[in-house]
């Protein structure tokens, strides 16, 4: 399903989420020509639908028994992390209820299904988080939400980071104010110390859709 909302196109609920460990951005994808966007795209993600079965498009890459899983996603707050050997965070809690499903970014197609042995702070899941899960940029750049406190660039919270030596991050709220949005550039020089660079626009967003209850 398609709707507008405002200026901004929203693409209801689609592609992939989640995050086994912590994902850490990216490398180019599909952008529009010449680095222009026209307007944001926002994608609200889950692999499962409100059935809570595996929605058409995913693929279980992995079964595992033994999990142990808390009603708090550090990736995006309301579904859930979910601890075996590995983390797998985050996760979202299938038709039966004894299983989840989780992602490794929000836009993979194959999923982790782990068999959970037990739930911990079953009441209830955590706050979405106020930043989107994903973000694809004009530069044709992916990256994903760093979970807790990184630090700051120009007194602005850094939220994502475009390679895995953290020379180029994103600080600061999205600005939204058009119909595209657009979010700070910083730059470290060399000593985890960065400076603010400008603007980039954002072509797609992803936010992740909260996990049913167990």
């Amino acid at each position: 399903m398609v709707r507008v909302n405002g200026r901004v196109a929203i693409v209801g609920v689609a592609l992939a989420v989640g995050s086994l460990l912590t994902a850490v951005p990216v490398g180019p994808a599909a952008a529009n020509p010449a680095g222009t966007v026209t307007a944001t795209v926002v994608e609200h993600t889950s692999p499962v639908g409100p059935s809570g079965h595996l929605l058409p498009g995913y693929q279980v890459n992995h079964n595992y028994r033994g999990a142990t899983c808390k009603s708090h996603s550090d990736e995006v707050g309301d579904a859930y992390a979910c601890h075996l050997k590995f983390g797998y965070d985050p996760c979202w809690v299938t038709a039966k209820h004894s299983y989840v499903v989780c992602l490794s970014e929000p836009y993979a197609h194959k999923v982790a299904r782990l068999h959970v042995v037990r739930f911990v702070n079953k009441g209830g899941l955590g706050k979405p988080k106020p930043l989107p899960w994903g973000l694809l940029l004009a530069n044709g750049k992916r990256t994903t939400l760093l979970p807790g406190s990184f630090g700051t660039a120009g007194g602005e919270q850094i939220h994502y980071t475009l390679d895995s030596r953290y020379q180029t991050v994103l600080a600061g709220p999205i600005d939204k104010s058009g119909p595209v949005w657009r979010i700070r550039l910083a730059k470290n020089n060399g000593r985890f110390q960065f400076k603010l660079a400008g603007w980039i626009d954002i072509d797609k967003a992803w936010i992740a859709e909260p996990s049913r209850l167990s």
